[in-house]
């Protein structure tokens, strides 16, 4: 079978209204007699620690699904009873790789009224809202190796838990099989967003489910090949939704967005922890752009400060943006013959090429 390698949404936390839903499942009856937890609906996160009533539906090995009924303040200020339930794209059997998507939301709703748990409408299930919302990047890495270099060398070191990068699984040193950044717990999710990419055959060998998701695979015909790479970035709330140019965090509204919108965003959380490059004094560029002095500073900034060449570009260019036409294409047009006379075909710009080539789609190193 084909693999559908179009942006989606992996998985997401739904909140309905307990109101408009109807618990079956026993276990969930009995575990909304425990503590229940108050929650901000304006951003998802729980507003205390004590223990909320939590049911996991477990099908085999490898498909979980978490609810937890819990309160939240609603208009007015009034408290409101909501059901959380942790959705993915593993309701979606055979089509798995392809994620949630509009096509699709039909059989995950299907699915999840097969658990037994609990029955919902299916424009109930739509007009939900959404929080730590997963989407996902698929892609053929032809790159191997140079692919987990660029990253490692592009992120942005430090020894803070919420930035910088870290390999996964943290046993294995001598082989990258992902990396991450941030943590799914962080307290900064706009400016240091929970992002990993890994390599997805390799992935799912190595899950603790490793037998059942081979049974998985096996019943629904799921083929992944061996070079198939994943980056996540995950919107972890509403003002992180806001931030991103989203206006409505409800599933009916997330399927519609386009997989180029989504590439952008999950370009713009992983932009987050590549190098920015340094400050330097527009007089600097301005005033040296003639001599030696101008391609001194380029080749800092590209080879001991890792800028592509697109970055100096749109650096240098920007200031001319709002100076008119013929000014801005005058100063484009001598940055292009700079680049061919003493950038193109060197080292640096062979490296600047290749990291714009893996990332460019996605937009990372704009901004």
């Amino acid at each position: 079978m084909s693999v559908n390698l179009a942006t989606s949404i992996d998985s997401c936390r739904i909140r309905l209204p307990l109101k408009k839903v109807e618990i079956v499942g026993a276990e969930l009856l009995d575990s909304h007699q425990g503590n229940i937890i108050l929650v901000n609906k304006q951003t998802g996160e729980e507003l205390g620690t004590s223990q909320s009533s939590t049911y996991h539906y477990k099908e085999g090995d490898v498909l979980s699904t978490k609810y937890s009924i819990s309160k939240g303040f609603g208009k007015n200020r009034e408290i409101e009873q909501f059901l959380d339930v942790g959705i993915s794209s593993k309701l979606l059997e055979s089509d798995y790789l392809s994620g949630i998507t509009r096509n699709n939301v039909q059989l995950l709703h299907d699915n999840l009224l097969q658990q037994d748990v609990v029955k919902v409408e299916l424009d109930t299930l739509l007009d939900s809202q959404c929080y730590d919302i997963d989407l996902k990047y698929d892609f053929i890495n032809e790159a191997g190796k140079r692919y987990w270099n660029a990253l490692t060398e592009y992120s942005k070191s430090s020894n803070k838990q919420d930035s910088g990068y870290r390999r996964f699984p943290e046993s294995n040193r001598s082989k990258i099989t992902g990396l991450q950044w941030s943590d799914r717990r962080t307290r900064s999710p706009i400016g240091l967003p929970f992002v990993k990419t890994y390599n997805k055959d390799l992935q799912m060998k190595l899950m603790k489910s490793q037998g059942g998701m081979i049974e998985y695979k096996q019943e629904y015909d799921i083929s992944v090949p061996k070079e198939l790479t994943r980056i996540e970035a995950t919107i972890k709330n509403t003002a992180h939704c806001r931030s991103l140019g989203i206006t409505s965090n409800k599933l009916k509204d997330l399927v519609m967005i386009s997989p180029e919108r989504m590439e952008t965003m999950i370009g713009e959380m992983l932009g987050k922890h590549m190098q920015g490059g340094i400050k330097v004094k527009r007089s600097q560029v301005e005033g040296s752009n003639k001599d030696a002095g101008w391609l001194s500073l380029v080749q800092v900034l590209m080879d001991d400060y890792n800028w592509t060449w697109y970055q100096v570009k749109q650096y240098y260019l920007k200031p001319y943006e709002s100076a008119g036409r013929l000014k801005y294409s005058r100063q484009r047009r001598k940055l292009e013959k700079f680049y061919e006379e003493h950038i193109e075909g060197s080292k640096s710009a062979e490296e600047s090429e290749f990291v714009e080539s893996l990332f460019g789609r996605l937009g990372v190193f704009e901004g």
